[in-house]
């Protein structure tokens, strides 16, 4: 298909008329196209399309029914429909009333295309500067919260993911190199992986299920090894399918040389395998992960959503971000801040919950002109969590003697300061005297460690003092409080029609 661009059409009289006789108020839609015209132009999508072949469907149009199909949660089927059948959808798109739109696989079509050509926050983009010529953008007051997305997948076991990952990799050679495949496979690997790997197909008895295991893997050592051995087949090695093959059978496999000096395959131990960041779940995904978070479980990945949230002006989605479904809410407000500043969307305050909340993040928002609110978190320690214990609270910081005095009157004789490796900014390590905390009467209310000598950990007095530590009330310095705040949920960011209105698809970008 070539894009053939046309002026943007009016809409037609006969349209406009039926309207008014029937939605004499108008409704989101119709007001919509009242308040803000077209949005998009076809000018915008020329990139995505060819200079020849059979006219397309005006994008512009596309991009408003994707954003009406998000907005009335429809699938491609029944946004086609309504542009058949809604006057007010005819209305907003400029169509005749007797216009029959077109086929539901045009919208699929049109998705892919955008995200093809990575321009897959462009309507998000373009909608959100119609919102700022209007004054209707008030970036003052913003909130950030997360929620997960699920991969396109169901959830896979330990023996349903090296089975499928291996027939994967079989279907894809057998894409490139069908002839040699078949001269290079046991004629029972069609039978085992013929089709689709799933629980009803494989045993149920735990040995059955371990020698399945055990011939899944030497199957696929034996298909590595002949491509590797194969001059002619190692640049096959480098394919998706392939190299996803490596990783989950370099994770889930282990290789020992028994006394006879033949090599044994075995499955890992679950707790010998990658953590979850680096575990592949899925060969249909390579970004996806398993994560928790609470009670939540979930195969995918997780997304986080800002919003202006002003009392006087209606509430916009400002930002979108999608990351791996392991990377820490903690990681990623940096990033948010700083793509906000970007696009001229700077916060004056920016409300996160705990998980984003640290005091290298309040102190390094404080450099940009940001005010991060939120709750601190609580400590994890034992000592926290016991009413009669001592924890960073009971002890007194002297920052200039770099020294710390503990709640029987011991003063340290450590003290180390070095970098944290994730936020590469200082951290402080202080020990006390294995002499003087083994004889102490406290030691039980102190400590647990197998030495009997207490150990403590802070940042540096910077991120320490500004972040209004709820220890820090004991040190030798002022204080700094941050204002109460709740947290909010995601289902809390849809609450008008605005929202729905500018929530993006989530395709990864």
């Amino acid at each position: 298909m070539s894009l053939h661009a046309a002026p943007l059409a009016e809409i037609p009289t006969r349209t406009a008329e039926l309207v008014r006789i029937i939605l004499p108020k108008g409704n989101t839609i119709t007001q919509l196209r009242d308040c803000f015209g077209a949005v998009y132009s076809d000018d915008q999508f020329r990139s995505l399309y060819p200079t020849r072949g059979q006219p397309a469907y005006a994008p512009w149009r596309l991009a408003l029914v994707t954003i009406f199909q998000f907005l009335e949660h429809l699938s491609d089927r029944q946004a086609a429909e309504h542009v058949r059948t809604r006057l007010d959808w005819k209305y907003a798109l400029a169509l005749e009333l007797e216009d029959l739109g077109f086929h539901y696989s045009v919208l699929s079509e049109f998705r892919a295309r955008l995200v093809a050509a990575d321009q897959g926050e462009m309507l998000f983009n373009t909608f959100l500067q119609a919102c700022r010529d209007h004054h209707l953008l008030k970036p003052g007051r913003q909130r950030t919260d997360s929620t997960h997305v699920l991969a396109r997948m169901r959830m896979l076991n330990r023996l349903e993911l090296i089975g499928e990952t291996l027939r994967v990799a079989l279907d894809d050679l057998a894409t490139v190199i069908p002839e040699t495949l078949c001269q290079v496979i046991p004629a029972a690997w069609w039978a085992r992986y013929g089709r689709r790997v799933e629980e009803g197909s494989l045993p149920h008895s735990e040995p059955s299920r371990s020698e399945l295991a055990q011939t899944i893997g030497e199957d696929g050592f034996f298909l590595m090894t002949s491509l590797l051995n194969d001059t002619a087949l190692n640049p096959l090695l480098d394919r998706p399918a392939l190299a996803m093959l490596r990783q989950v059978w370099l994770q889930q496999f282990q290789r020992e040389l028994s006394g006879l000096g033949v090599t044994q395959i075995k499955l890992r131990a679950q707790e010998d395998t990658p953590p979850a960041e680096s575990r592949r779940c899925t060969p249909h995904e390579a970004e996806a992960r398993a994560s928790i978070k609470r009670h939540t479980r979930w195969q995918g990945y997780k997304v986080h959503f800002t919003e202006c949230c002003d009392e006087a002006g209606p509430r916009l989605i400002t930002h979108v971000k999608t990351t791996t479904a392991t990377q820490p809410d903690v990681q990623v407000n940096d990033t948010i801040q700083t793509e906000l500043i970007a696009r001229a969307l700077r916060p004056e305050t920016h409300l996160v919950n705990a998980g984003y909340l640290s005091g290298d993040g309040l102190v390094e928002s404080q450099a940009r002109g940001i005010d991060l609110v939120g709750p601190l978190r609580e400590s994890s320690s034992w000592q926290s969590r016991t009413a009669d214990a001592f924890d960073l609270s009971a002890f007194v910081i002297q920052w200039e003697q770099r020294q710390v005095t503990c709640p029987a009157g011991q003063v340290s004789t450590m003290w180390s300061e070095r970098s944290l490796s994730w936020t590469r900014r200082p951290a402080v390590q202080v020990k006390f005297s294995a002499s003087s905390c083994r004889n102490c009467s406290l030691q039980s209310r102190c400590t647990r460690a197998k030495s009997g000598v207490r150990t403590l950990g802070f940042p540096d007095r910077v991120t320490f003092e500004f972040s209004g530590h709820p220890n820090h009330r004991n040190t030798d310095a002022g204080r700094h409080r941050l204002p109460a705040f709740t947290g909010f949920t995601t289902a809390q960011l849809v609450f008008s029609p605005t929202i729905q209105i500018l929530r993006p698809s989530l395709c990864r970008t």
